[in-house]
């Protein structure tokens, strides 16, 4: 199971976030300012709601997501410059 959850990482999720955090970066200005991030309205079937417990620098805070294909939690909380701590269905970042 280990060996699959690693080449889903290598071969799906690490590449699908370099864009990004490349976006994320330049808005960013190399990580000096904060970016406002916009979740995204998604009216797939699949989407599903998800509570993310977010770390930051100055405490903690809870992000509210929907998630689905179209639009998965890694990708979003990338997005708002966290980085997810599980492949599927994170619940810390």
């Amino acid at each position: 199971k280990m060996m699959r959850q690693w080449q889903q990482w290598s071969s799906t999720t690490i590449p699908s976030l370099i864009e990004p955090y490349l976006v994320y970066r330049r808005l960013s200005r190399n990580f000096q300012d904060v970016v406002d991030y916009e979740l995204p309205q998604c009216n797939c079937q699949l989407s599903r709601r998800l509570k993310v417990l977010c770390i930051q620098f100055n405490g903690l805070k809870t992000v509210d997501l929907m998630v689905c294909p179209c639009v998965p939690a890694a990708v979003q909380l990338l997005r708002m410059g966290f980085f997810p701590c599980a492949l599927l269905g994170p619940t810390l970042a």
